[in-house]
């Protein structure tokens, strides 16, 4: 029985492992025919909306999931409890039925009156057993249903709270690797004439004297898309550049 709950266990883990590495090359599909439609942006809006409708459908798959894993794991505790109470039930009520009964072969007075002592006793273990372990099943339904409904968010949603933070960086400096190795498509998308005319200039200039250099391009784009994005992202890029490239690029945003 205990197997059969193990092996239903593996496979929800199994089914969630493998969504979760569906939608992550959904994702990264999508992305990247967006990401070349698009004009040097490595976060466009239809991208980002397709980011956001999948990573929905997969919240709510591993939430339905989850709480079907959850279901199981109680649903396994309070069989366990079940089982265990069940079994120090029956395990007192024999041992109260069958301890000095034997006794009552003799036909002594003393003998019959503890006899019939043992067996006026046996009935009020057996229900003070019984209220204990159905206090202990009250307890650990409300033990239970407390940590199911108030600790839900806690265990469940935080994570994909932390997750999706996590995807947004992950993907990003995926991306950036990405048009890193893909140089030329710097060179045939980025529109430097979009921005502000002292970027565009410093631009023009820097491409045009290093245009041989595919990571001064990749430098320019990542300075061109960070000055539309986060500080702190920014400077994370520039830490990031600076270990791919080699050298240490100033921080635009300080």
């Amino acid at each position: 029985m205990g197997m059969r709950k193990l092996i239903q266990l593996r496979s929800i883990a199994r089914e969630i492992s493998n969504t979760f590495v569906f939608f992550f090359l959904l994702y990264l599909s999508f992305s990247s025919l967006t990401s070349f439609s698009s004009s040097c942006s490595l976060f466009p809006s239809f991208s980002l909306f397709i980011f956001f409708f999948f990573f929905i459908l997969f919240f709510l798959f591993c939430l339905f999931r989850q709480c079907l894993f959850l279901f199981l794991l109680v649903r396994f505790f309070f069989r366990f409890f079940f089982i265990f109470s069940s079994s120090i039930s029956s395990s007192s009520s024999f041992l109260f039925s069958s301890s000095p009964s034997s006794s009552s072969f003799s036909l002594s007075p003393s003998s019959s009156f503890s006899s019939s002592a043992s067996s006026s006793s046996s009935p009020s273990f057996s229900s003070f057993f019984f209220f204990i372990s159905l206090f202990f099943r009250f307890f650990f339904h409300f033990f239970f249903f407390f940590f199911f409904f108030i600790f839900f968010f806690l265990i469940l949603l935080l994570p994909f709270l932390l997750l999706l933070f996590f995807f947004h960086f992950f993907f990003f400096f995926l991306f950036l690797l990405f048009f890193h190795f893909f140089s030329s498509f710097h060179s045939s998308c980025c529109s430097f004439s979009s921005f502000s005319p002292a970027l565009s200039s410093s631009s023009s200039s820097s491409s045009s004297s290093s245009s041989s250099l595919p990571v001064s391009k990749y430098i320019l784009c990542r300075k061109i898309y960070f000055e539309q994005k986060w500080c702190f992202t920014g400077l994370l890029a520039d830490l990031f550049s600076a270990n791919v490239t080699g050298k240490f690029p100033p921080f635009h945003c300080l």
